[in-house]
């Protein structure tokens, strides 16, 4: 039979474009065992890194008010390999 592969998944965050603030989600099956969240400005600069607890569904939230408004990027990395990148935008 098919396998079906569990992979980890990255969604885009809700609301997007927001001001105060947003939530990031993501799927992590329980077959990996390190997974990291990092937040970074537009120009790559690494400015916030979250320890995702491995084997569960969940969420990170954003509050606006930590950050300057422009456009951010967020990488979900698993087991050292990046799943996906994903833009957010903060306005003022």
């Amino acid at each position: 039979g098919k396998v079906s592969l569990n992979l980890p998944v990255l969604y885009q965050n809700e609301p997007n474009p927001f001001n105060s603030s947003t939530t990031i989600r993501f799927d992590i099956p329980a077959n990996y065992t390190k997974a990291n969240l990092y937040i970074y400005t537009y120009q790559g600069e690494q400015i916030k890194s979250y320890k995702i607890d491995t084997k569960r569904t969940g969420s990170i939230q954003i509050k606006g008010s930590e950050y300057k408004p422009g456009i951010y990027l967020y990488s979900l990395i698993v087991d050292g390999k990046e799943i996906s990148t994903k833009k957010m935008i903060l306005t003022k």
